[in-house]
């Protein structure tokens, strides 16, 4: 394990920009220019270049994947979860025509300027989507405050939890076969979680049989295609409306709760927990969620019910219910 962990307040910056329409790129590329333009900017004003890194390049794939998938713009609202290692956050996300459209936008636009012209930044994490003609991105930008290496240790089976609030959630999950994480000794504690994940997360961790039984039309290709139908048989999951499931997107906090209440058959509540969820449809089942002592919301007395849930939370969430 990492033996030094920071806890500090984080910063998250920026605000949303659209942009119009895309020519096809190649998203590797289109993540080395950007931040080959980024690195131009903060240089030619005597600041120093952003190094990339691993795991917020891992992080801006999941943001950009999930943006792209829900068709709008939002920001992770769990970026300021980070504790370790890091203390100030920013994020651009936008979608657009081609690269250097994106980035001028970004570049006239106060915050996301802000952002990248920040002296106090030392990394940056790119990730693009691209589909048809357009571009989905996301720029993760983030102040270390100690020095970040390639570990050569670690406490298995992931490399990239270590010190966090989550870890031993997470071990317990890989420990009953629930998750083997995103590759590479990697659990990728902040990405969202998709839908998709989300039924093979459950349908393991319920010990539901895969099913080959089509519910959703929209999931065919999709790996996690027996999950889904698994979960749509045991009633937890009715999809996302005319025939489909929408394997890609981000679940949200609310819907959670929702999939959660249904897949361990809780009680409804007493008591209202939270403000925030008032009206929600969600809200009997964050109540319900809360009552049986899976989640105590996001802090102040809210839920953030329309925050995305990402995959260390959902750890948690899991061990808690399935009691791992």
């Amino acid at each position: 394990m990492r033996t030094t962990v920071v806890a500090l307040t984080t910063l998250l910056l920026a605000a949303v920009l659209p942009l119009g329409v895309a020519a096809a790129v190649d998203p590797v590329a289109a993540e080395i220019q950007f931040v080959d333009l980024i690195n131009s900017e903060r240089t030619s004003r005597g600041l120093n270049p952003l190094a990339t890194h691993s795991d917020l390049v891992a992080g801006a794939r999941y943001q950009a994947d999930a943006i792209r998938d829900a068709g709008y713009l939002f920001h992770n609202a769990d970026l300021g979860a980070v504790t370790s290692g890091w203390k100030k956050i920013g994020e651009n996300v936008g979608y657009g025509g081609t690269v250097s459209g994106l980035h001028a936008a970004f570049m006239n636009s106060t915050g996301h300027r802000a952002n990248i012209l920040d002296p106090a930044y030392t990394h940056v994490g790119l990730g693009v989507v691209v589909e048809g003609s357009t571009i989905w991105v996301a720029e993760v930008f983030m102040q270390s405050t100690v020095a970040i290496t390639q570990q050569t240790t670690f406490t298995a089976p992931f490399r990239d939890d270590d010190g966090l609030s989550y870890e031993q959630d997470i071990i317990a999950l890989a420990a009953a076969g629930i998750t083997s994480g995103c590759g590479a000794e990697r659990f990728c504690p902040f990405g969202y979680v998709s839908r998709a994940e989300m039924a093979s997360f459950l349908q393991r961790g319920l010990g539901l049989a895969s099913l080959s039984v089509d519910f959703f039309w929209d999931d065919t290709f999709s790996s996690h295609h027996g999950a889904i139908n698994a979960i749509a048989n045991a009633s937890i999951a009715a999809g996302c409306g005319n025939g489909r499931y929408c394997p890609g997107a981000a679940v949200s906090r609310g819907e959670m709760a929702t999939f959660l209440t249904r897949a361990l058959g809780l009680p409804k509540a007493s008591r209202d927990y939270f403000w925030d969820d008032n009206g929600s449809l969600h809200e009997a089942s964050i109540n319900a969620l809360a009552a049986a002592g899976i989640t105590t919301g996001c802090g102040s007395g809210t839920f953030c019910p329309w925050g995305g849930m990402t995959r260390g939370e959902m750890a948690t969430f899991l061990v808690r219910g399935l009691d791992l």
